[in-house]
C-alpha cells in the first residue's frame, strides 16, 4: 500500500527526532471516545469507547517547547447484531483506528514547582481499518478502510518527579474521522502515561 504525502513527512520527522541530542521518548495508556459505526440502528448496537496505546519520541527546544511524534492504537471498536434474547450477539464489525502524529508540545502556565498545564498542536495521519462480515450469510464479507489528515489539539498536565522522569495526563480531539463506507465521527482520546528525559 502506498504512504500517504502526511504519512512520508511524519516518517521523516521521526527519523529526524531520533537522531537529535536531549531527546526524550515516551508511553501512554487511555481510552478513545467515538461512534465509527456503519451499521448503527435497526438490530444493531456499537461501542463507543476502545482501549488506547501509544509510544512516543521527542526532542526539546527549550525548557518550555518540544516537537513530538506519536503512533497511536485507538482501539477496536465493535459493532454488535442483538441476539434474539435481547443481549447483544457476536460482533459483526470490529473498526481498528491508528494514527501517526507529528505535533509540537509547550508549557503553558507552571502550576507549581514540577507541575505544569501543557498544550499540543499538530497534523495526525488516521488510519481505519474495518473487516465486516454479514450475520446471515458469514461468506459475505469485506473490508471499509479511510485514511484522515487532521489538526489535531490537546490539553494537559505533565509533573516531574524527577528530572528525568515525567507524568502525563493528556485530552486530544483528534478531529473528524472515517468516510461513508466506515462511519463517520468526531474522535477524541483521554490518555496517562510517563515520559523519560535524557
Amino acid at each position: 500500500m502506498k504512504l500517504s504525502i502526511a504519512t512520508f513527512a511524519l516518517l521523516s520527522t521521526i527519523t529526524v527526532t531520533a537522531s537529535a541530542e536531549g531527546y526524550y521518548w515516551g508511553a501512554a495508556i487511555g481510552q478513545s471516545y467515538s461512534n465509527l459505526c456503519p451499521l448503527d440502528g435497526g438490530p444493531y448496537s456499537c461501542a463507543n469507547t476502545g482501549d488506547a496505546f501509544g509510544v512516543s519520541g521527542g526532542y526539546s527546544f527549550t525548557p518550555n517547547i518540544s516537537v513530538e511524534v506519536d503512533y497511536q492504537i485507538l482501539g477496536t471498536i465493535a459493532a454488535y447484531q442483538y441476539a434474539n434474547s435481547g443481549s447483544d450477539g457476536a460482533a459483526t464489525s470490529n473498526t481498528r483506528v491508528t494514527a501517526l502524529e507529528a505535533a509540537a508540545i509547550g508549557n503553558l502556565l507552571e502550576v507549581t514547582k514540577g507541575l505544569v498545564v501543557i498544550g499540543k498542536l499538530g497534523i495526525a495521519d488516521i488510519m481505519i481499518n474495518q473487516p465486516w462480515s454479514s450475520s446471515s450469510n458469514p461468506s459475505i464479507a469485506g473490508t471499509n478502510t479511510a485514511t484522515n489528515v487532521n489538526i489535531i489539539y490537546g490539553l494537559g498536565i505533565q509533573y516531574d518527579f524527577a528530572k528525568s522522569v515525567a507524568g502525563r495526563v493528556l485530552w486530544e480531539n483528534l478531529g473528524s474521522v472515517g468516510n461513508a463506507d466506515t462511519g463517520e465521527s468526531r474522535m477524541s482520546m483521554i490518555s496517562g502515561g510517563l515520559v523519560f528525559k535524557y
